[in-house]
């Protein structure tokens, strides 16, 4: 005899759908996709830190002039020296600089140089970078709406195959105007990735160990892989390759995987949703029968599907009606409850603070001394350390440290670190103690890793499903104003250490508003329904 929602003779019970997602075979091919589109993401977004590094210049030929300094300092002493149109220069990886012979905002003059004098903007390479995040930042608008009209897996389909002919044609780049251009393209899909890849994997994770999982497969111990893959090209149009071809094997990965039948379930999509819970079932030991997956799947669906099933309608007059009683959900449904409004108003302004905490470090990497490799390596490892580490903190502490704690912890010490370098500058020691002020940036830089994951996290657990992935899109259109602005954020020069009291003040910011703003969510179930009734919104009473 079978009772409801359990599996007789195994002891397995099934009582909603996060139940059929376990530690599987299906969740080896899902953390597969992951870790190939994780390498995907971060290869466009760290990858002007390679293929916009300004070289080294040496000096003028026949000049007995040695340059010596920080970049900046060299490009000062390069400018003083009118005769000299093209230094003697050395470089770690050949980048667009050093093909198209860009120097310190020197380069042939083209119609893309009006727009970059027009914004007050002397590097044309480093513009590549704040104009990408444009594209970043435009298409997370865009991303989290077309994935609840048109479903997670296939709004991701298009955006990695879009990724993936964008940078075959990069690689292929006549000019420095055609690469500029080429990276705000790829930008514009880069965002779509970036918003929707973490609420897809998220939505088809066991909520026992989702924590661990993200942890384990984890942007980390990808900055080391593209460290190395940078290594062994040693030029811009050959890693762009790479990174294509990795592509490539996610969105084969991608087309073997499910649609998310959380995504499906909040669409009232019946009859797709007990198909695509029946493939996930077949990878475990412990099979459900299709009345108890059908029996879950309209539960969850509620009453009004069940009434139609039972009913007998047939499915094309059922998706009429169904057609009719769809709701589409916009930004503005973020602000239709008090609760929702301050949420997402938190969760939007840590991500902006993350993001311009994390990138200005890490376009800064050419500055603060050292080799380019071996500080994205270091950062990558220390990335990897601290992230195993909270993982442990999180698995092993239970109720007694969560997503709240933990990240007040880790990016207290994330704002311990620049303000202790700030107060190096205060007093005027910046010289003596540079190897600090470096080894507390790529401690800071290192650690700020596991602080997107539980940002992440948190969001998709703090929404229900019809709105979590336009929270996700909310979050990171304001978080990418935070990469827009990062590579400015070094140019602040109006007093000794400016940059990291500025950062050190947001980071202190945020941890305050966290902590006093946001539940608890750690192994709570991803939650399904709106709100039954909403009298008014925030913004109506605004």
């Amino acid at each position: 005899t079978e009772k409801k929602g359990t599996m007789v003779g195994m002891g397995v019970q099934y009582k909603r759908v996060d139940d059929f997602f376990r530690l599987d075979p299906y969740q080896i091919l899902l953390q597969s996709f992951n870790l190939f589109a994780i390498f995907t993401m971060l290869s466009n977004v760290v990858f002007n830190v390679f293929a916009a590094a300004p070289p080294k210049m040496e000096g003028c030929p026949n000049s007995t002039i040695s340059f010596n300094g920080s970049i900046s300092e060299r490009c000062i002493m390069w400018k003083e020296q009118d005769y000299c149109d093209q230094p003697e220069i050395i470089y770690e990886f050949k980048s667009v600089n050093v093909e198209f012979k860009s120097y310190c905002g020197r380069q042939e003059f083209t119609w893309l140089d009006t727009v970059v004098q027009y914004v007050g903007v002397a590097d044309k390479a480093k513009f590549s970078t704040t104009l990408q995040m444009l594209g970043v930042m435009a298409s997370c608008l865009y991303a989290g709406q077309l994935s609840d009209m048109y479903g997670r897996r296939r709004t991701l389909l298009l955006a990695y195959a879009s990724i993936f002919i964008l940078q075959i044609v990069s690689s292929f780049s006549p000019s420095l105007d055609t690469f500029i251009i080429s990276r705000f393209l790829l930008g514009l899909f880069t965002g779509a990735t970036l918003t929707l890849t973490p609420v897809y994997i998220v939505e088809c994770l066991p909520p026992a160990h989702r924590f661990w999982i993200c942890t384990v497969v984890t942007w980390a111990p990808n900055y080391l892989l593209f460290s190395l893959a940078a290594y062994l090209t040693q030029e811009w149009r050959m890693l762009s390759r790479v990174s294509a071809t990795v592509n490539g094997i996610a969105i084969l990965l991608l087309l073997l995987l499910e649609e998310s039948p959380k995504f499906l379930i909040q669409k009232k999509r019946v009859e797709d949703a007990i198909k695509a819970i029946t493939r996930v079932n077949r990878f475990s030991r412990d099979k459900a029968s299709p009345s108890t997956i059908r029996e879950i799947v309209l539960h969850e669906c509620g009453d009004e599907s069940v009434a139609l099933l039972e009913k007998g309608i047939e499915e094309m007059e059922m998706k009429k009606k169904k057609k009719k009683l769809k709701k589409t959900y916009t930004f503005y449904h973020l602000y239709s409850t008090k609760k929702f409004a301050v949420r997402t108003i938190v969760v939007s302004l840590s991500s902006f603070i993350l993001s311009l905490v994390t990138y200005s470090l890490m376009f800064n990497m050419n500055s603060i001394g050292g080799s380019t490799y071996a500080n994205m390596i270091f950062s990558g490892l220390l990335r990897w350390v601290v992230g195993a580490t909270v993982a442990c903190l999180d698995h092993f502490g239970n109720n007694h440290i969560g997503r709240i704690r933990l990240h007040m912890i880790t990016f207290g010490f994330v704002t311990l670190c620049l303000c202790i370098s700030f107060i190096i500058f205060l007093l005027g020691l910046n010289h003596e103690m540079e190897w600090i002020i470096r080894s507390l940036a790529l401690i800071a830089f290192g650690t700020t890793g596991c602080l997107f994951l539980q940002l992440s996290l948190s969001i998709s657990e703090l929404f229900p499903t019809a709105i979590r992935s336009l929270a996700s899109s909310h979050s990171n259109v304001v978080g990418r104003l935070g990469n827009v602005m990062s590579p400015l954020v070094f140019g602040l020069d109006f007093f000794p250490g400016l940059p990291y009291l500025l950062l050190s003040i947001l980071g202190a910011i945020d941890v305050i508003l966290y902590f006093i703003s946001i539940p608890e969510t750690k192994g709570v179930a991803l939650p399904n329904e709106m709100p039954k009734r909403k009298k008014k919104t925030v913004l109506s009473q605004l």
